[in-house]
């Protein structure tokens, strides 16, 4: 009887040392993670082309109007201007850049609104963004109404310019 004790006593020395003292291991590993966001400037413009349609000498024509939309996510001051490349041209007579009058107006935006003007060869902001607009989560949206004075005495023909809308970050 005294052999067969010993040898549990051995045989539950060996299982149990191994279960007791087992631990669980833990090593902790940091992994950097980055993301690059990219930068967002800008704008788009309703139509490309604005058909004032035929006037008569010494009236003004029809009135068209162009959604211009605009986002960014630079956090910095913006606005939009407007000019012309050249006067409205047609062969050799020429209407003056300043007969084509601007209105604008901001149909979702919180900026500065300039609400009409005459358009010029050099640029002239007409939006200027509110700093809640610095970076936009939601496109502002403005609307542009142009529309031709023409001069009494304007030669027939079909004049022509190029316009520039612009945002530009300050």
């Amino acid at each position: 009887m005294l052999k067969v004790v010993r040898v549990l006593v051995v045989f539950s020395l060996l299982i149990f040392p191994a279960f007791i003292t087992s631990e669980a291991s833990q090593q902790d590993t940091p992994l950097m993670a980055t993301v690059s966001v990219r930068s967002v400037f800008k704008i788009t413009l309703q139509a490309t082309m604005l058909d004032f349609g035929t006037v008569d000498p010494g009236t003004k024509s029809s009135e068209k109007t162009i959604g211009i939309s605009c986002v960014t996510n630079n956090n910095n001051a913006w606005s939009v201007s407007v000019n012309a490349e050249s006067p409205f041209s047609s062969g050799e007579y020429e209407i003056p850049i300043s007969q084509l009058k601007w209105k604008a107006a901001a149909t979702a935006g919180t900026g500065q609104v300039t609400d009409s003007g005459e358009t010029s060869l050099t640029p002239e902001n007409f939006y200027m963004a509110g700093m809640d607009e610095y970076i936009t989560e939601t496109p502002v949206q403005l609307a542009f109404t142009m529309f031709v004075d023409v001069p009494g005495a304007q030669p027939a023909g079909t004049y022509s310019t190029v316009v520039i809308v612009t945002m530009h970050e300050e």
